[in-house]
C-alpha cells in the first residue's frame, strides 16, 4: 500500500500510461502510416521502414542509462525529461520530415522516435521503478507502473484505427502525431519536478 501511495511511483505511472499509446501505434500501425507518407506504392517497404524504430529501441536503453549514470549522477529523471522533450519535437515534425515521400525521411523519423521513446519508457518502467518501490516495494511498484501503461497500450492499438476509419485521409496521420507529441510534452513536464530526486538510501543499523 505503501508503494502506491508513493509520489514519485504515482507520476511515473501517469508518465508511463502517456508513452505508450506512441510505442504501440507506431508498433501496430507503422505500416499503414508508412504507407500513406511513402511516394512509393510498394507495401513491401513500407512494412519495412518502421524497423528503424525497434531498432532504435537496442540502443536508446543503454544510452540513457549511460547518461543518467555519468552525466547526472544516478539522477534518473534529467535524461528522461531532455529525451520526452526531444521526442515531443521529432512527433511534431515527423510531417516535415516525409512530406517529401522519400525512404531516407522515413527511416529518420521512425528511428528517433524510437531512440527518444524507448529510453524513457524502458528507464520508467525498469530502472526508476526499482530505485524509488525501494528493496521492499520494487516488484509493485514496477508492477503498478506497467499495469497503468497497459491502459496506454490499449489506446496505442485502438485509436489510429478508429480514427482512420471516421476521419481517413493523410491529415489524420499528422494529427495523430500531434496527440503523441503532446503526451510526450506532458510526460516531459510531470518529471521536471522531480528533476533532482535520487532514491531513498536504506538505514543502516546499528
Amino acid at each position: 500500500g505503501k508503494v502506491f501511495r508513493n509520489p514519485t511511483v504515482v507520476v511515473m505511472a501517469v508518465v508511463y500510461f502517456l508513452l505508450k499509446p506512441t510505442r504501440y501505434a507506431i508498433l501496430f500501425w507503422g505500416p499503414v502510416i508508412a504507407s500513406d507518407r511513402l511516394a512509393s506504392d510498394s507495401f513491401a517497404l513500407a512494412a519495412s521502414l518502421p524497423a528503424a524504430f525497434e531498432a532504435a529501441g537496442l540502443v536508446a536503453p543503454i544510452a540513457i542509462g549511460f547518461v543518467s549514470d555519468t552525466l547526472f549522477r544516478a539522477r534518473r529523471f534529467p535524461a528522461c525529461v531532455l529525451s520526452l522533450l526531444l521526442l515531443a519535437v521529432v512527433l511534431l515534425l515527423f510531417g516535415p520530415l516525409t512530406r517529401s515521400g522519400s525512404t531516407g525521411g522515413m527511416l529518420i523519423a521512425f528511428f528517433l522516435i524510437g531512440f527518444f521513446l524507448y529510453g524513457p519508457d524502458s528507464m520508467v518502467s525498469a530502472t526508476a521503478a526499482v530505485d524509488f518501490g525501494t528493496k521492499k516495494g520494487a516488484g509493485s511498484a514496477a508492477g503498478f507502473i506497467n499495469g497503468c501503461g497497459s491502459f496506454g497500450q490499449i489506446l496505442g492499438v485502438a485509436l489510429p484505427g478508429y480514427l482512420m476509419v471516421w476521419f481517413p485521409g493523410d491529415d489524420t496521420t499528422i494529427m495523430l502525431f500531434y496527440g503523441f507529441s503532446a503526451s510526450a510534452l506532458v510526460a516531459s513536464v510531470l518529471l521536471i519536478p522531480l528533476w533532482n530526486r535520487v532514491p531513498p538510501t536504506p538505514r543502516v543499523s546499528s
